[in-house]
């Protein structure tokens, strides 16, 4: 009897680019930068319009303890733009290997942006 052996070999399938051709990614980069992008043009387009000292510390009891300079407001997008670029560049570093790890990322980054452009609106809509 002859032995059937199998011929096909992985190492012979074409070679996809994943971190070029990943839409994913760069669905979520894109998501990212757009919301960081508006949470800043909000921000600057009624900067003017705040006053002085604006609700920053929610946490914190009702009263003076709650607020900021209107400046420390940039603190948000600012935080969710080098937060959200050192996700998404982890992200790529994991995505050959550790795809699911790379989605989750991906994901916590656009999550992440939701949120700081919701929490400027909310700030600026008590405010105004």
């Amino acid at each position: 009897m002859s032995s059937f052996k199998f011929k096909f070999k992985f190492s012979q399938s074409p070679k996809i680019d994943i971190k070029t051709q990943d839409r994913l990614f760069i669905m979520a980069g894109v998501a990212f930068l757009l919301m960081t992008a508006a949470s800043l043009f909000i921000l600057f387009y009624f900067f003017e319009k705040l006053p002085s000292d604006v609700p920053f510390f929610y946490s914190r009891v009702w009263g003076e303890a709650r607020l900021a300079p209107k400046y420390l407001l940039v603190i948000l997008p600012l935080g969710n733009f080098f937060l959200g670029i050192f996700n998404l560049g982890y992200s790529l570093n994991f995505l050959e290997k550790e795809i699911i790890l790379a989605r989750i990322l991906q994901g916590i980054t656009v999550i992440l942006s939701i949120l700081t452009l919701l929490g400027t609106i909310n700030i600026i809509k008590i405010i105004t």
